[in-house]
């Protein structure tokens, strides 16, 4: 795959840093990102960027994974590059979107991004997923057409 996501602004932190080995998670934190945008009209991480793109992602999120730093001091393209000190104290999800979306919505903003996409994300993903459609919209899942991995996940939370 590419490391190339169209819309900056929505692209996480292992495509900015160059990963090509990914799947649709990268999707799921766009999702996030754009619930953002829908919440203010404003972009949660309007980078000029991609080290920009990365920085404004810690100043909310917090420092990258060990992992990822170790990529990003690999990565050619950021060679002699540092974050500023500030980012050892990020604003973080809570503080900017309480009162601007429901403690559900944004518990789910939270579960999708995720600074550790590939290692953590996929059960996480799918609980806040399930959780915030059955407790905001009552609305009953179509079982058929998920994978049997999420239906054991979806029977453990219901």
């Amino acid at each position: 795959m590419t490391d190339y996501v169209a819309t900056r602004w929505y692209r996480s932190p292992e495509l900015l840093i160059g990963y090509s080995d990914y799947g649709p998670e990268v999707d799921m934190w766009a999702v996030g990102c754009i619930m953002g945008e829908l919440s203010d009209g404003q972009p949660l991480f309007p980078g000029d960027s991609e080290i920009d793109q990365l920085y404004l992602i810690q100043k909310i999120m917090g420092s990258l994974t060990k992992d990822q730093l170790e990529s990003f001091n690999k990565n050619p393209r950021f060679v002699g590059l540092k974050f500023p000190s500030d980012i050892s104290k990020p604003e973080t999800l809570e503080k900017k979107y309480t009162g601007k979306l429901s403690r559900k919505a944004l518990s789910l903003m939270i579960g999708l991004l995720k600074m550790d996409l590939l290692g953590l994300r996929n059960l996480t993903i799918l609980e806040n997923c399930i959780k915030f459609v059955r407790e905001t919209r009552g609305i009953e899942l179509n079982l058929n057409n998920i994978s049997l991995e999420e239906k054991e996940i979806y029977q453990l939370i219901s």
